[in-house]
């Protein structure tokens, strides 16, 4: 041990000059004398890597002295990030260090924040002392008010440690969710979101890990904005085999989300999902059920079209289901022209994907004429006449609803009549093939196919 004269192993060209040194610096046991002694066994460590247990001795024997000084401490850290970065195998030592540290420290946010990245360090360097890393991670936590910028390191730390050893993975995400349920600082911004994403990639055993922390997030915080702008996006993209899974969050958070514009962004991840794993369509519509019933921003159902005319195409054979929630979208929509003219032009995707439903989706159409949304109802039975004859003709042939079709018809005519459109005629329903023409009639720009997509 360092006292008033040095014995560092191979190091006797050191011995008088640092060594004298070192202890007359411990004896005066203040800011700028440690700092120096912190420095001083760096150097010699870096020109003798075998005195490392002499030096770390000693190193540690300044710790248990120094006062908690801010400046001392923070270059103890520097120090330390040095020794490891030079020796890996060192990380042990380090780590032991670390604890000392803890155990004098005060709750400084920047001697916390370098103490949560040194341990992480620590576990990528050697991945088995997870357990122990985790244990004062733990104890950095207990002093630590979450106040500030420290505790928020915890987000990227505990997810490194636990692709550095998934072994102990299950303690070290129980650890994230406690400290989530006591974070009232940084638990409702995207970076709590954004620290996780990437674990499934790296650790495809640990995407239920991830994805049980982001339920637990959303108990405390329903404000999920980032949760379905970015973060599952990733996930999805780097895991679409994960697509199951991340539809279920979605599915817990439609029950706990407060905020109506986010659910722009789950109609687009969920039209991903249908794309990723078509499989999965019936189980989306079970989802759009709940955000419907949710949704009270009339904006975002532009975007529920679109989702549904996915679907539809994907899966026709729930053309029957897509349809309701048409029904229900189309019936609350507020907003307008822009989105009531996609609603209803890609609701006519219906009728081609499943012919039967023509009757219902005509008679949806019929009970809007007289009502603001006649012109935009008037344009899906346009389309439908136009593109499925076949099927409008075998609709009025059939028993019950020849009377509705005529309806559907007349009403046709007069809407068209007060939209001063020339030269009405029901014929359109049955029309001559070479007087038709189904690529320029239908609204321009709107999908090759004639139908809304």
């Amino acid at each position: 041990m360092f006292t008033n004269k040095i014995s560092v192993y191979g190091m006797e060209e050191y011995m008088s000059d640092n060594g004298n040194e070192i202890g007359s610096l411990l004896t005066i046991n203040d800011s700028k004398s440690l700092i120096e002694i912190y420095g001083k066994l760096n150097n010699i460590l870096k020109n003798n890597p075998e005195s490392a247990d002499e030096v770390f001795d000693t190193f540690n024997l300044a710790l248990k002295s120094d006062k908690n000084d801010s400046k001392s401490l923070e270059k103890t850290y520097m120090v330390l990030s040095d020794m490891l970065t030079n020796n890996p195998k060192l990380a042990d030592k380090v780590m032991d260090s670390i604890e000392i540290i803890l155990q004098s420290d005060k709750n400084d946010d920047k001697l916390l924040n370098y103490a949560y990245h040194m341990l992480k360090e620590v576990t990528l360097a050697q991945p088995e002392l997870a357990s122990e890393t985790l244990n004062l991670v733990k104890k950095g936590l207990q002093s630590d008010k979450n106040e500030g910028l420290a505790a928020s390191r915890i987000y990227g730390i505990l997810p490194a440690m636990a692709v550095a050893n998934p072994e102990f993975a299950d303690n070290i995400f129980s650890t994230y969710k406690n400290f989530l349920k006591s974070d009232t600082y940084y638990a409702d911004t995207s970076y709590v979101y954004r620290a996780l994403m990437n674990v499934p990639k790296a650790r495809p055993e640990l995407a239920d890990n991830v994805f049980d922390v982001y339920k637990t997030i959303m108990q405390f915080n329903g404000n999920v904005t980032d949760l379905y702008d970015t973060t599952l996006p990733i996930i999805l993209e780097n895991n679409p085999e994960q697509a199951d899974k991340v539809l279920d969050v979605i599915d817990t958070s439609m029950q706990l989300d407060k905020n109506g514009d986010a659910l722009r962004d789950v109609y687009h991840l969920l039209s991903d999902i249908v794309k990723t794993k078509p499989e999965l369509s019936d189980k989306v519509l079970d989802v759009m059920d709940t955000s419907m019933q949710l949704d009270k921003n009339g904006d975002t159902l532009h975007n529920v079209y679109h989702l549904l005319s996915d679907i539809v195409k994907t899966k026709p054979e729930l053309a029957d289901r897509v349809f309701e929630v048409y029904r229900i979208g189309l019936q609350s929509d507020k907003n307008g022209e822009y989105s009531l003219d996609d609603g209803y032009r890609r609701l006519s995707r219906v009728a081609k994907a499943r012919p039967e439903l023509v009757g219902d989706v005509l008679d949806l159409c019929k009970n809007n004429l007289e009502g603001d949304n006649k012109a935009y109802a008037q344009r899906c039975i346009d389309t439908i006449t136009r593109n499925n004859p076949d099927a409008v003709k075998k609709y009025m042939e059939t028993s019950g609803k020849n009377t509705q079709a005529i309806d559907i018809l007349s009403l046709t005519e007069k809407v068209r009549n007060k939209l001063h459109q020339k030269d009405a005629s029901t014929e359109v329903v049955t029309p001559e093939p070479k007087k038709q023409n189904t690529t320029n009639v239908v609204l321009a720009n709107k999908g090759k196919s004639g139908y809304g997509d």
